[in-house]
């Protein structure tokens, strides 16, 4: 198989429906891309777009490899687990059979290290075989290079004329484990023992550009680097030159930050929690959006008592007015800004019987102040026990409003 991606000569598309695909039916745009601009986008001497199943194996072994797991680690091996893939098309071994491709896993043998599957459902229908790593990443050395703050890196997306979202091709199936690291990824799977012999890499990519004329040149510079390293994008999940998309979990546009709709529609949906795991289920929904509501600590004080220790859960009268009153707030979730260098942050506080909160704005170009975070924490007990002045300073010691202080 070629390690070269397809040039526009073998683009499956033609010019006249690249457009389509490149815009995205999630993302907006105020402008439409003339035919320069897509062929510098879907040129063979700029871009390296893949077909959607043409899959290139890096046979080289990785240059820096991560360290080595100690000596003397105890090893795991789980259980074959039943399998519910929510399809009843197909059997259930052919469907797995069919995610196995040779050039993404090889069976093993006689492996030390065995972590069990898990299908999960993707948004167009299909089934995505995922490995259950959680024991394996315990015992791992530590990555030098973290993830970056997800907030931070949402926030740098806003105030942008241009931005374009891409995907790549089987991402996480294009850039070659080391071999002998390759038996600790084994799985168990119904139609035998396979491991990994790809890395496992986040894929997505982000080109923001200050000015839009300034767009193509931006991504001029990205489809290089890219075709210096073979790596291949799908044309089906990208969308270049648009004003507005959807972000690690969020919509970023030029005038700020909004809640991605599918969040908000999860929640709304979500039927009064009848145990503890719908609970905490409930209260992860609304930790992942609660810079978008206000005092969200405080509106879940009913929950509290249900969190303790053996409690007996018991949905009361208070969590139901509670649980419809967030729903109603949702229904009209703010726009928040991005924080901008070099201008002053208003900081506005308050002071519960039971929590903190604040609330960081700062002044648009137009004089008008845009909300940036809502933020909030329960307080201890000892906290309780303190002066209405001394719980409002308690905000300015808030993690997150040091930080951003």
């Amino acid at each position: 198989m070629e390690r070269v991606a397809k040039t526009r000569n073998a683009f499956p598309y033609s010019t006249g429906s690249v457009k389509q695909h490149i815009t995205g039916k999630s993302h907006d745009s105020s402008d439409t891309l003339n035919e320069e601009e897509i062929e510098i986008i879907v040129g063979s001497n700029h871009a390296n777009i893949g077909e959607v199943f043409d899959l290139d194996i890096f046979k080289d072994e990785i240059q820096n490899a991560p360290p080595q797991l100690d000596d003397g680690v105890q090893a795991t091996v789980d259980e074959l687990k039943k399998l519910n893939l929510g399809t009843t098309q197909e059997p259930r071994p052919i469907f797995v059979s069919a995610l196995l491709s040779p050039e993404e896993e090889e069976e093993v043998k006689y492996p030390t290290w065995i972590s069990s599957i898990v299908p999960a459902k993707k948004k167009n229908g299909q089934i995505r075989i995922c490995v259950d790593f959680r024991d394996l990443n315990k015992i791992c050395p530590k990555d030098d290079f973290p993830l970056p703050i997800i907030e931070l890196m949402v926030d740098a997306t806003t105030g942008h004329e241009a931005l374009s979202f891409m995907d790549r091709l089987s991402g996480y199936n294009q850039i070659r484990m080391l071999p002998k690291d390759e038996e600790y990824t084994a799985f168990r799977t119904p139609k035998g023992i396979y491991c990994y012999k790809v890395e496992c890499y986040i894929d997505d990519l982000v080109v923001k550009t200050k000015k839009r004329e300034e767009h193509l040149t931006d991504l001029q510079m990205l489809f290089n680097r890219l075709r210096k390293y073979n790596l291949k994008m799908n044309p089906l999940k990208c969308a270049f030159s648009v004003t507005s998309g959807k972000f690690l979990g969020f919509i970023v546009r030029h005038c700020g930050i909004e809640v991605d709709p599918a969040k908000i529609d999860t929640i709304q949906k979500m039927p009064p929690p009848r145990n503890l795991k719908e609970l905490r289920s409930l209260q992860g929904n609304l930790a992942f959006i609660r810079r978008f509501i206000s005092n969200l600590v405080g509106k879940c004080q009913p929950f509290n008592h249900l969190m303790k220790k053996d409690a007996h859960f018991q949905w009361d009268e208070g969590c139901q007015n509670t649980f419809e009153s967030i729903k109603r707030h949702l229904l009209n979730p703010p726009v928040l800004g991005a924080p901008t260098p070099g201008k002053p942050l208003i900081l506005y506080i308050a002071a519960q019987e039971r929590s903190i909160e604040a609330l960081m704005a700062q002044e648009n170009e137009e004089g008008k102040e845009k909300p940036l975070y809502y933020l909030s924490r329960t307080l201890t007990e000892n906290e309780l026990k303190y002066s209405p002045i001394e719980k409002a300073y308690l905000v300015l010691c808030h993690q997150e409003v040091e930080a951003l202080l």
